[in-house]
């Protein structure tokens, strides 16, 4: 479970609630039952699937783990959660898989105590599946996950308060060798801590955090390592972003005083030293790559076997754009060829693709510049191998896949030369982070640190 706090994520400062968008047929690329559920420091059972990085709980198990009873209006499409039900656990978490299936998207209305709520569904098998999150803040619980078991947490306030270590705002402030860990970044380490450690586990992990964070800014400085022009540039302009994404002047405030800023330009002081420090890691990284002997020693190594390979890491590569027909999942396929086929003889007759693409973009995640595609990279086989054996400027028939019929256009093929700095990072990965792991405990030894939560 995460630390539920005011954060910096990317460049967002509000966050909007979940939508409900009018209800349609899909097919969904989804893991099944691989999820852990917790709820309040108990594991339970529950259905559930995993959908673009989003956790979806049946309905009803929802409704049992939390303490919620379930009500449903056919009249209305609605699904209503009532407090004060006993919880229950018992019955079955169901089989795991990985699996493309058919549901249909936001089509039922969810009510919680007698209010409605924005929940994302799914139909699925005749059984709703809710958004876990936009179920858990509707009811009043605290959603997080934790990556190291698969584990999608819900925390009640009451177990909150009574269990969980929190950390005075005032608390969060931290120097290492003289370097300020800025708040921000804090903030945003503070609430990936799981809420189930104790105070010793969350000081431990917090400082942790605030060292490898001055490692970099630390070494650079030691190395000689500063901001080019164009990367000072970088940053003001990051900021600029930064500022422009505030909806009001009130919300921007109320950000920088969530944090524990006297005014906004504490906050854009520290705002920009983290983002400088992100570019600073990343040009010490590339230097200790370059010039520290063990790095260049462990290079001459990796070299001849690089080139002995040389011919195994190339790999054809082609760009695409397509049209979808997508299935409506009602068994008969008859109008989706019948479309399809007419969009192909358009084509054939000469008819621009981008202007039959504009007016047939079934794909919303199809942008400008197209998809890259290469054996292995994740779009289905049936995609996948139409795709590979296209050339610059040739369009393919009609590829059936579980989405629906595609005509597929190449804009671009190339073969793919993976670079040496690619393979070296790869195939010696253990190496290279064992050497850099040698060097920064060597720099940690003689550190200095105050922290505020230490005092």
């Amino acid at each position: 479970m995460k630390r539920l706090t005011l954060i910096l994520l990317a460049l967002c400062i509000v966050l909007s609630s979940a939508g409900v968008f009018a209800s349609e047929w899909q097919n969904i690329y989804v893991t099944i039952n691989e999820i852990n559920i917790n709820v309040d420091g108990n594991f339970v059972n529950a259905r559930n699937f995993v959908h673009e990085g989003t956790t979806y709980l049946s309905l009803r198990d929802m409704g049992n783990v939390l303490g919620y009873e379930v009500g449903w209006d056919g009249e209305t499409n609605t699904a209503s959660l009532t407090s004060g039900a006993e919880k229950k656990t018992d019955f079955e978490k169901g089989a795991q898989s990985t699996e493309t299936i058919s549901v249909l998207v936001n089509d039922v209305n969810v009510v919680v105590d007698g209010n409605p709520v924005n929940a994302r569904n799914f139909l699925y098998n005749d059984t709703t599946y809710l958004a876990l999150r936009d179920i858990g803040n509707a009811t009043g619980y605290q959603v997080g996950w934790d990556e190291a078991s698969s584990t999608a947490i819900l925390l009640s306030q009451e177990y909150i308060n009574e269990t969980v270590v929190q950390l005075d705002i005032e608390k969060l402030n931290a120097k290492v060798n003289g370097i300020n860990v800025p708040k921000v970044w804090l903030h945003e380490v503070y609430q990936q801590i799981p809420l189930n450690y104790t105070e010793e586990q969350l000081f431990a992990e917090l400082e942790s955090n605030c060292k490898r964070y001055a490692y970099y800014a630390d070494e650079a400085k030691r190395l000689g390592i500063t901001l080019t022009e164009d990367e000072k540039k970088i940053v003001e302009d990051t900021y600029k972003s930064w500022l422009s994404n505030a909806n009001s002047d009130e919300a921007l405030n109320s950000f920088v005083t969530s944090l524990g800023y006297v005014s906004l330009e504490d906050c854009e002081k520290e705002l920009k030293a983290y983002w400088e420090t992100q570019i600073l890691a990343g040009k010490l990284t590339n230097y200790i790559y370059e010039n520290d002997p063990g790095f260049v020693e462990l290079k001459s190594i990796a070299k001849p076997e690089y080139e002995k390979q040389t011919e195994e890491l190339k790999r054809p590569t082609v760009v695409v754009k397509h049209i979808l027909i997508p299935f409506d999942n009602d068994g008969d396929n008859t109008a989706e060829k019948a479309k399809a086929e007419a969009i192909l003889k358009l084509l054939e007759k000469g008819e621009d693709f981008d202007l039959l693409l504009s007016q047939n973009n079934n794909d919303p995640g199809q942008g400008s510049q197209g998809y890259e595609v290469y054996i292995g990279c994740g779009f289905v086989e049936e995609f996948e191998d139409a795709a590979l054996k296209l050339k610059k400027g040739e369009i393919s028939g009609i590829v059936e896949t579980g989405y629906g019929y595609h005509i597929i256009k190449a804009l671009d093929d190339y073969i793919y030369q993976m670079p040496f700095d690619e393979f070296f990072q790869s195939d010696f990965r253990i190496q290279i982070n064992q050497m850099f792991d040698q060097l920064y405990t060597a720099w940690e030894k003689d550190t200095e640190c105050e922290f505020g939560w230490r005092k």
